[in-house]
């Protein structure tokens, strides 16, 4: 059984909209609602691959980091495909495959957060948080967080760690991001 992927699309419709994330479905609404509370407009997106409409088997990459996604306008879906190996081969796609009345484009999505590991509670906890200057260790504040969210069956969660003395504001900065339980191997 093959997991299905969905495209966190976030942005404005003045601005643009581009992929956040490729996450597990089981982690998409989650990571949706935390955007939300953000204040940033978001959406999960299932990625189809492309062999779902290329009947010729050109288009037979699994890995990649480029996107089309089909759509015929706001309030009407859209449809990702995807992964595609350069944005040429998304591009030959995307004329080759797009009914008459919707539009396409090309997005890139190029992971940059890698996520770190930790044990708790003998659970291999993957997280991570965005910034440039975000903290590669978890605080005991945020350790104690997520032990009391497993204890009460959470797999995952959104992370929130304040860092002291980082801005001259306030005096703290503050990183969001995300962890989760990870699966076995």
């Amino acid at each position: 059984m093959s997991v299905i992927l969905k495209a966190i699309m976030t942005g404005t419709i003045c601005d643009g909209f581009s992929i956040a994330a490729v996450v597990p479905e089981e982690q998409a609404e989650n990571i949706v609602v935390a955007h939300l509370a953000n204040g940033t407009l978001a959406e999960a997106l299932q990625i189809f691959p492309a062999s779902d409409l290329d009947k010729r088997k050109k288009f037979k990459s699994k890995t990649g980091t480029e996107y089309v996604v089909f759509g015929k306008g706001l309030g009407n879906g859209f449809s990702v495909y995807g992964p595609f190996e350069d944005d040429n081969l998304a591009e030959e796609f995307g004329e080759d495959h797009r009914d008459e009345d919707e539009e396409w484009e090309v997005f890139s999505f190029k992971p940059s957060i890698v996520p770190n590991v930790t044990e708790i509670l003998q659970h291999r906890i993957e997280w991570w948080l965005s910034g440039d200057d975000a903290p590669t260790e978890l605080d005991e504040c945020s350790i104690e967080h997520i032990e009391s969210l497993i204890k009460g069956d959470y797999r995952e969660g959104e992370l929130c760690v304040s860092v002291p003395g980082v801005t001259s504001e306030s005096n703290t900065t503050e990183f969001r991001g995300w962890w989760t339980i990870a699966k076995s191997q």
